[in-house]
């Protein structure tokens, strides 16, 4: 409904802030994480989801996960995102949100299917890590480009797992499906994979 205007948005960010509102903490914390206006300060950005987090928000301990998994050297610590990653999926679930489109739901399962196939702040674990990259490929595309390439991705997971039988029975049927549904989301390795299959 307007221009662009980051100064702006930081402006009332803030102001959202002083009043302790936990998506203005978050808003912040994305501000600061993605660069918006300024280089990013993963530190200013873990400052404010932890108030988020402190203040209830889900979106806040999802956003401090970000920052000690992909911040800086000095922040980045996987057993502590690992263990912020579980507690903001458990807290959208008690919250009644985990059925909503929500971006950082669907980015959340994605990236706790990770933890557990790689062994990222906790054991290695396929089947986990099949249930949650499962749980991350039932989600509809929102037009998000992050969105929509996290849920291709999954679906390529789904299909690999399903092709060797890591944390689930081989089922090559459903290894196809899912790499169908990957391709359609526009996975490139799931166009490769099913053009060698014919």
């Amino acid at each position: 409904g307007t221009a662009v205007n980051y100064p702006e948005a930081r402006y009332w960010g803030e102001k959202g802030v002083e009043t302790n509102d936990s998506t203005a903490c978050f808003i912040m914390g994305c501000y600061y994480y993605n660069g918006k206006a300024t280089s990013p300060d993963y530190v200013k950005a873990l400052n404010y989801f932890q108030k988020s987090a402190e203040l209830g928000s889900p979106d806040g301990l999802y956003g401090c996960f970000l920052c000690h998994k992909f911040g800086g050297s000095s922040i980045r610590d996987y057993n502590l995102a690992f263990k912020e990653l579980r507690q903001a999926l458990d807290l959208y679930k008690k919250d009644g949100i985990d059925k909503k489109d929500n971006a950082n739901i669907l980015l959340a399962q994605y990236y706790l299917a990770f933890c557990y196939q790689n062994g990222e702040g906790t054991a290695k674990d396929y089947k986990k890590a099949f249930y949650w990259f499962s749980q991350a490929a039932k989600n509809q595309n929102d037009g998000d480009s992050e969105a929509r390439e996290a849920i291709g991705f999954a679906q390529y997971n789904v299909a690999y797992y399903y092709y060797r039988g890591l944390g689930t029975a081989v089922n090559v049927t459903k290894a196809k499906y899912w790499l169908r549904k990957s391709a359609a989301n526009g996975c490139q390795k799931a166009k490769e994979w099913l053009r060698e299959m014919k």
